[in-house]
């Protein structure tokens, strides 16, 4: 069987998407489940348990892409507190994925 593939892209812009031989399963914007720059780690396991039957999740090899943060030497306080608040974003969705 053809792997499960997740994307995530854990910018407050991003998505997660779901596919498998390059057909895309289930998309969901990550703005439809932020709260003040945090992902909402219970809307997204809820989504991701609503769909499971749909992405067949539970009976093919999944594979798990996330996009890491990225701070081209940025300076400033806006810069820097929105680089600290992505790579909070990406430390809970590693561990999200992990388990």
């Amino acid at each position: 069987m053809t792997p499960l593939i997740l994307a995530v892209d854990s910018g407050l812009d991003g998505a997660f998407v779901w596919m498998r031989g390059g057909i895309v399963l289930h998309t969901l914007l990550t703005r439809n489940i932020a709260q003040d720059g945090r992902i909402n780690m219970r809307q997204l396991e809820l989504d991701h348990r609503r769909n499971v039957d749909n992405v067949g999740a539970l009976l093919a090899t999944r594979i798990a892409y996330l996009e890491e943060p990225f701070n081209p030497g940025m300076t400033g306080r806006a810069n820097s507190s929105g680089f600290a608040g992505s790579c909070k974003r990406f430390g809970r969705l590693q561990g999200w994925l992990e388990s």
